[in-house]
């Protein structure tokens, strides 16, 4: 069967440019925290993120990227939201 080839998020024309920081961020984080466990978390039937990995996911600000800055977030879009979780 023939497949189409997905999107990737980081290449749409909307993303402004606090979008695409918090994605690359994202990516960073997720590199850094999630892909290098992901295998032992997987066969220790680990129930979700480790408590020091959420921490340092809300320090980062990905934990908040699309709440409006008014009200202490990072203000990025939705589209953003789409592409951190992605990552």
């Amino acid at each position: 069967r023939h497949m189409k080839a997905r999107a990737d998020i980081r290449d749409h024309r909307r993303l402004s440019d606090v979008d695409r920081d918090f994605i690359a961020r994202a990516e960073l984080f997720a590199a850094e925290h999630i892909r290098p466990n992901a295998a032992k978390w997987e066969r220790e039937r680990q129930p979700g993120l480790p408590r020091e990995v959420v921490a340092a996911w809300a320090d980062s600000g990905l934990l908040n990227a699309c709440v409006p800055k008014s009200l202490g977030g990072g203000g990025a879009s939705f589209l953003a939201k789409i592409g951190i979780v992605e990552v």
